[in-house]
């Protein structure tokens, strides 16, 4: 296996079961060449959709909590600190541990799908496997869905909101730039280095603008590209934050990346269950169980909200 097809397999059991997958795909209705995980992996990978974009976030996935309705945010504080040697004051010198009472409601979902021996036979005329096809499907909606919840939290999971001014749309060009600066230059206010953002999520509109509007009339670049030298943010684009914020206001959402500020609870990764057979009808279901982002440390990120 190549280090690309090794990277593609990490990435699938990243996200799913994909061992139950290899599983449910091995048997008569799978021609021998459509058997291999390789194989399968290239084309689920590769009908993700452009839009969904949680996957570019960086975001560490924590698959904890398996079958509960509800899970314990991993939020965790440390407490305490090393004293000099010979320190006698009762409690000093005690480091612990300090767990988050807060819960997150876990989600989950199911589907299934079916295919008849004509829909089979006819798939293998024309060189195609509908079992991997429909495999294929209900991964797309996984993905898809994982995206939506993912966003969700990002943007209501309890990060400070600050309300714009003005709409994005009512704001001159160094308006824009403004906003964002003193947006992401606010999030960093009072805060050690290791909790300053370093992703920056903004809608499709948003991330248009800010990677083709120059932030001078020098033409010295876009506002994006100052944004970054500046920062040292990545800016990663979502169509959901065009109605994520209140009302159904633009967001835009500035946050640390790393585990210790943020992880994605999927307690339980797409599943597809073994093919039954009834009659000339084969059939299979899917399941998975998401609870979204826990933001560990709620200083870790900001909310533009109001836009």
């Amino acid at each position: 296996m190549s280090k690309i097809d090794i990277a593609r397999y990490a990435d699938l059991r990243s996200f799913y079961d994909s061992q139950r997958l290899l599983d449910s795909t091995t048997g008569a209705n799978i021609p021998a060449s459509g058997t291999s995980l390789t194989t399968i992996a290239r084309g689920i990978i590769s009908v993700v959709p452009s839009d969904v974009t949680f996957m570019d976030l960086g975001v560490r996935e924590d698959n904890s909590g398996g079958w509960a309705n509800f899970i314990t945010s991993l939020r965790l504080g440390y407490n305490g600190e090393f004293v000099r040697e010979g320190t006698s004051a009762k409690g000093e010198g005690t480091i612990h541990i300090s767990g988050e009472s807060s819960t997150l409601q876990v989600y989950g979902y199911q589907a299934s799908s079916h295919f008849s021996i004509t829909q089979q036979k006819q798939a293998q005329i024309e060189g195609w496997n509908v079992l991997q096809r429909l495999h294929e499907a209900h991964t797309v909606k996984y993905f898809e869905k994982i995206d939506e919840l993912s966003y969700d939290r990002l943007v209501n999971g309890g990060y400070e909101k600050q309300d714009a001014p003005k709409t994005w749309d009512t704001m001159d060009d160094n308006e824009k730039l403004t906003y964002i600066y003193e947006l992401l230059k606010g999030q960093r206010a009072g805060r050690k280095r290791t909790y300053w953002a370093d992703t920056l999520v903004v809608d499709d509109r948003v991330y248009n603008d800010i990677t083709t509007i120059d932030y001078s009339s020098m033409k010295e670049g876009t506002i994006a590209q100052k944004i970054q030298q500046t920062f040292n943010v990545k800016i990663v684009s979502s169509w959901r934050l065009y109605e994520a914020g209140t009302g159904g206001t633009r967001a835009m959402v500035a946050f640390n990346s790393n585990p210790y500020n943020i992880v994605n609870r999927i307690p339980v990764r797409l599943m597809f269950s073994p093919n039954s057979k009834k009659g000339f009808r084969t059939e299979f279901e899917a399941i998975f169980r998401v609870a979204g982002m826990d933001l560990l440390d709620l200083g870790g990120g900001v909310v533009g909200d109001k836009l």
